[in-house]
């Protein structure tokens, strides 16, 4: 965070950056030409810590704008609320790069871990594209001494990843457990990231639950599922009490409305819940699912919060919040041209949206 040049607060952002993030970004950052063709040839960036990034759109110049997607934990105001630098984006904007757990660690059952929704979803047949899993991923479990070390030479200062909560816990028949060999792979990672100089903002869910507590607990698609909450707060509790004198900033859960419409509406993502469509999936509940996983998830975002101020926060000193996904775009004028366009981003997005939900996973 910080800069040397500074826009005064109220002035309006240049939109130079932008084009350059557009240049900077095709075909390297969040599906390259795949997002730009989703949205017209809008170059969609994933933006996971501190701040929110809008594009400004301006008739006749959407394609050559960059979207900040905003897995945002500050204000929709964000710019104006803060002196800006000079590219733009607010003096305390934290600049890193993230990760998920599944995606990326493998040693699908190292340090004693249980399988994972998204474990027993991707060994389904014609569940995932390619037949791929994450059984091996980019094997970060065995390697993580090597990424720290890739990570150190580009000069990062700021990582997110999450945790599996099936490597943190296990099930005993009858609730989740603590899992001391993955407790202390988690721990033995942070450690390296600190002597890296690498501050950590860790994500406790990133769409991951153990396939134990969807079958036996009920799961997020159970109505008022106290069940889960509990599970979930006593996860939330073990990471804070092991984890938490190293984590600058915890986040609850990782974009909620993306699990909660393609994993259990869609069925293209885990657990793979298709309930409008009988015979598929394992849940039940027709079109209300999706909000009864929605209220089991606000609800557990919100007894974790409530563990981490009253417990945590004042001996460890970090921050909690949640990471939302959302673009929009607001006109860069009050012209009908500028509104009109914005307009058409904003409806590009969901059709785009709707579409991805349709496909099976990649």
């Amino acid at each position: 965070p910080g800069c040397a040049n500074r826009v005064e607060r109220g002035q309006r952002m240049p939109t130079a950056p932008y084009a350059a993030l557009h240049r900077q970004s095709a075909g390297r950052l969040t599906n390259g030409p795949a997002a730009a063709a989703a949205f017209g040839g809008l170059a969609v960036i994933s933006v996971s810590l501190v701040a929110l990034g809008v594009l400004t759109a301006s008739a006749g110049h959407t394609k050559a704008g960059a979207v900040l997607s905003a897995n945002a934990v500050e204000s929709a105001n964000a710019v104006e609320a803060n002196d800006a630098c000079a590219n733009g984006f607010p003096a305390d904007f934290v600049w890193g790069l993230g990760t998920a757990a599944y995606q990326i660690e493998g040693g699908w059952n190292a340090t004693n871990r249980s399988p994972s929704i998204w474990d027993v979803f991707s060994h389904t047949k014609g569940a995932v594209a390619g037949g791929d899993t994450g059984d091996v991923a980019d094997d970060v479990i065995h390697r993580w001494r090597d990424d720290i070390a890739l990570m150190s030479e580009l000069g990062l200062k700021h990582y997110r990843f999450s945790l599996s909560w099936s490597r943190m816990m296990s099930w005993d028949g009858h609730s989740m457990v603590p899992n001391e060999p993955g407790i202390a792979w988690y721990s033995d990672f942070l450690d390296g990231l600190l002597e890296a100089g690498i501050t950590a903002h860790v994500t406790l869910y990133h769409w991951d639950l153990p396939q134990a507590l969807h079958e036996h607990r009920g799961g997020w698609h159970t109505p008022d599922n106290e069940r889960i909450l509990t599970e979930f707060e006593a996860y939330a509790t073990l990471a804070f009490e092991r984890l938490g004198s190293r984590v600058a900033t915890w986040f609850t859960f990782n974009e909620p409305w993306t699990f909660t419409v393609s994993g259990y509406s869609a069925g293209n993502h885990a657990p793979g819940c298709v309930p409008a469509q009988a015979g598929r999936g394992p849940c039940a509940g027709g079109d209300v699912t999706p909000y009864v996983v929605s209220t089991n998830v606000l609800n557990a975002h919100a007894r974790a919060v409530a563990v981490y101020r009253t417990r945590f926060a004042a001996t460890l000193g970090g921050r909690i919040s949640i990471t939302l996904n959302c673009e929009f775009a607001r006109p860069l004028t009050n012209s009908a041209a500028d509104a009109a366009a914005a307009e058409g981003f904003d409806l590009q997005g969901a059709r785009a949206r709707a579409a991805r939900e349709a496909e099976p996973s990649g």
